[in-house]
């Protein structure tokens, strides 16, 4: 019995070890960002840089690789999230680098002023499974790493007005990415006033589903503080950046959307707005 008692145990340790060696897979890329600290008051964006060094093809991927980054607050709790492509094709030993914002969308309701851990993965869209990185942070959760701190004041400073002109709606949008939108029934506008300094105005739009199912034409993005003709068409979200300088926000810089071309009929729903930040200078 002691001897089949031992030869079990050892039989044991030996499936675990070989669980823990698949559970300690290789890095396929190491990652890094800057900056370590994001300073983001409600209403505000952030530019945030990340850089990848792919070190090895992405096995078994079924999808697409696409990047998480959480906003995590206390008790592990996830209250934002940033997830995007990357910016080229996945190719070993190709270093790439790119930068997004980070933001707190002036249209919805503000995170609590306080410190936030920021993390970081990759994994598949399609499957949903996860590579391991090498990163400067730990490792926090499954193949997921600290990255950052995200740091929310207690006053937001500096952030302009904003007032809405049209039919604009609000609608919840019921996830950590996009937690409440606007939508306009035509045409629309955002009147931006009380801009203390330059900055640029940060807008992530779209163009909704119809009712009949089909997709809506475009929006033309104009801006009275500025000359640029912006476009924005299809259902996933588009980014527009506006840059304002003081002068042109007084007495206001008015942006305004205008459906292309015109509907006979009206829209029921021409654009929705998801983001709408600040990012000074």
């Amino acid at each position: 019995m002691g001897l089949r008692n031992a030869s079990l145990t050892a039989a044991v340790l030996i499936l675990a070890t070989a669980a823990g060696c698949r559970e300690k897979a290789e890095p396929v890329a190491t990652l890094s960002i800057e900056p370590k600290d994001v300073n983001l008051p409600a209403g505000h964006a952030a530019g945030w840089n990340l850089s990848w060094n792919p070190k090895a093809p992405l096995d078994n991927a079924q999808g697409k690789p696409r990047v998480f980054v959480h906003v995590v607050g206390p008790g592990r709790n996830l209250l934002r999230t940033f997830d995007h492509r990357l910016a080229e094709e996945w190719t070993p030993f190709k270093a790439q680098s790119y930068e997004i914002d980070l933001y707190q969308s002036a249209i919805a309701e503000p995170l609590p002023a306080g410190a936030y851990e920021v993390t970081a993965g990759l994994y598949d869209d399609s499957s949903g499974e996860r590579w391991a990185l090498e990163a400067a942070g730990d490792e926090v959760g499954r193949r997921e790493y600290r990255v950052a701190t995200l740091v929310v004041p207690p006053e937001p400073g500096g952030k302009p007005d904003y007032a809405f002109g049209g039919d604009w709606l609000a609608v919840p949008g019921g996830s950590k990415q996009v937690i409440e939108r606007r939508c306009a029934r035509g045409e629309g506008t955002i009147a931006v006033r009380g801009v203390a300094s330059a900055g640029t105005l940060l807008i992530g739009s779209s163009v909704p589903k119809l009712a009949s199912g089909a997709w809506g034409g475009a929006v033309a993005v104009t801006a009275t503080c500025g000359t640029e003709r912006y476009e924005i068409n299809g259902p996933e979200v588009q980014w527009t950046r506006i840059p304002v300088a003081p002068s042109a926000a007084d007495p206001a810089c008015e942006v305004r959307f205008t459906p292309v071309p015109p509907a006979a009929g009206g829209y029921e729903r021409s654009v929705c707005i998801e983001v709408l930040a600040w990012r000074p200078g």
